[in-house]
């Protein structure tokens, strides 16, 4: 069974399994939130969600090439 909640931060209803790993990632303070979850969180790529920037790891790493 998956139970679904509403997050301040998704605006929308999501899968509960998936609000810890953001509240997680703002909780510790990260710049970052990389992840290739498309059906969860491709919406919200290279956007900040409550000062997370969601990113593919691809366009991460594109963005930290010297």
């Amino acid at each position: 069974m998956i139970y679904y909640t509403t997050c301040k931060w998704f605006g929308t209803r999501r899968p509960s399994e998936h609000i810890p790993i953001l509240r997680a990632a703002i909780a510790a303070g990260a710049s970052h939130l990389i992840t290739g979850d498309r059906n969860d969180f491709g919406r919200y790529f290279g956007q900040k969600l409550a000062g997370v920037r969601v990113m593919t790891p691809r366009k991460y790493l594109n963005t930290r090439k010297p």
